[in-house]
């Protein structure tokens, strides 16, 4: 199957509930983090902001900014963090690279411009690999440079924030049955919770009402392939995949624990809380999924960005 499918899904409600619990999704200062992966493996972050978009600000922001800098592979290598500021008229890019991973990445310290075929083939040699020629298979690069002029206030609305590179950036790869060779597998990060210390406390893959589901898919396991840093040794991000049902008052929720740092989180909070031992049960037992309430799992992001 073609993983380079857009879903276009982005569900406002939810970004709007998540406020209301404290959260706000996907991550403060940010509308579109991704990891990018290969066979399963994190391999960089890149935040994507629009051109035009003026740059955050503040606390909060760069708290959460120095969490994704700090993430690392099972292994110990530190995660290159980028931002890439692109432009929708031509897919030029400026990106600039947040922590020493990225800097060696990029060879250079600031922003750097880059046409949207220089910005792939650093997606592809961030796998070791050069561009192959993707002609035959509809994949087309533009070639133009950074517009040096600001852009127009009439440039097209969005569905969503950062909808048309989210879509563009899936049709970096062919569809249909390619070699794996050939393909640059990202996912987003729905939720992002950076704990006080400036480290990634959860990782969050949201699934609305009714939607398909694949628990054993490379996007859940690069999601659940994160690590940070700590005094002794590197520990896995928790990982949770989670569907939600909206409610006239508290909303429906269950949740997967996509690793073993989730499953050990989501105990500690059920068995702190002493409100649902069912629900604890079913967790420590690992069943595949959990029903959890609404205050559970706002309880679960508290915890973690507090411990």
């Amino acid at each position: 199957m073609a993983r380079r499918v857009d879903t276009g899904w982005r569900d406002g409600l939810l970004a709007v509930r998540h406020l209301s619990w404290g959260f706000p999704a996907p991550a403060p200062g940010m509308t579109l983090p991704m990891v990018e992966y290969d066979r399963g493996v994190p391999l960089a972050v890149i935040n994507y902001i629009r051109r035009g978009t003026e740059l955050p600000r503040g606390n909060e922001v760069a708290n959460a900014y120095r969490a994704l800098a700090n993430l690392h592979r099972f292994t110990g290598e530190q995660l290159p963090f980028l931002t890439v500021k692109y432009d929708p008229r031509n897919w030029a890019v400026q990106v600039f690279g947040h922590n020493p991973a990225a800097v060696d990445f990029l060879d250079r310290v600031g922003w750097q411009r880059m046409t949207e075929q220089q910005f792939a083939a650093n997606l592809y040699r961030l796998r070791g690999r050069y561009v192959p020629d993707l002609a035959p298979y509809g994949v087309e690069f533009s070639d133009d440079p950074w517009i040096d002029t600001e852009p127009s206030p009439e440039l097209v609305a969005e569905a969503y924030p950062n909808a048309d590179i989210s879509k563009r950036r899936r049709e970096h790869e062919p569809v249909g049955q390619v070699r794996a060779t050939w393909r640059n597998p990202c996912v987003d990060l729905d939720l992002m919770v950076p704990d006080r210390n400036g480290r990634v406390a959860m990782v969050v893959d949201y699934k609305g009402p009714g939607a398909r589901i694949n628990l054993t898919s490379t996007n859940v396991t690069a999601l659940s392939s994160l690590y940070r840093p700590s005094p002794s040794q590197s520990t896995a991000v928790p990982a949770f995949v989670a569907q939600y049902e909206p409610q006239p008052h508290m909303w429906r929720i269950r949740v997967h624990c996509a690793n073993k740092a989730a499953r050990l989180h989501l105990s500690y909070v059920l068995g702190s809380m002493s409100t649902d031992m069912e629900a604890l049960a079913a967790n420590i037992a690992g069943v595949e999924w959990v029903d959890i309430s609404e205050a559970e799992w706002k309880a679960v992001m508290h915890v973690a960005a507090e411990l």
